[in-house]
């Protein structure tokens, strides 16, 4: 019976913390192109180097 009741829970854990994710990830999508864009005003250099990372990481 226990065994039962842990495997739904951990179940429904594992859910909830995948939406979280999702969601951080979508956060990520938004907020990291307006860092970067603050970023490219104050330092072009730093803009060049963060933006071949993330063109690295969206291929």
């Amino acid at each position: 019976m226990k065994i039962k009741k842990w495997g739904t829970y951990e179940r429904t854990e594992t859910k909830s913390f995948l939406k979280m994710q999702s969601r951080l990830w979508h956060l990520k999508k938004l907020i990291i192109p307006v860092i970067i864009s603050i970023i490219s005003e104050k330092d072009s250099e730093l803009y060049l180097y963060l933006q071949g990372i993330v063109k690295r990481g969206a291929n």
